[in-house]
């Protein structure tokens, strides 16, 4: 038989609990093969509501969330000012290494007098 998609929210959590049943130790890989075929923005969110609390104990995984579209010139790890880029890593789940490196900002001491 064919392998059923996951397009889901409920059959993406169940292929993803099978795959860790296999293979815990990949847990980011086991989430990305049971996400690749969830295309509608509400079952990722309700996905991720149930990876964040699987069995309901804060009762969020029926509360509605508002999907707010992501401004692509946002800053992110990739062009923020204190992080720099050591290493692209492409795959299935693209991975960006960065290195931390905070700019000098000048603070003012609340305890020296202002000249």
């Amino acid at each position: 038989m064919w392998p059923e998609k996951t397009d889901t929210a409920r059959k993406a959590a169940e292929k993803f609990l099978s795959l860790m049943r296999e293979k815990p130790q990949l847990w980011a890989d086991n989430v990305s093969v049971a996400t690749k075929d969830l295309v509608n923005e509400k079952e990722q969110v309700d996905f991720l509501k149930w990876m964040a609390d699987p069995q309901n104990k804060t009762g969020i995984q029926d509360k509605e969330i508002d999907l707010v579209t992501q401004n692509l010139e946002a800053l992110s790890f990739e062009n923020h000012p204190d992080y720099v880029v050591t290493e692209r890593i492409p795959g299935l789940v693209p991975t960006v290494r960065v290195t931390y490196k905070p700019r000098h900002v000048e603070v003012e001491d609340e305890k020296c007098p202002l000249r």
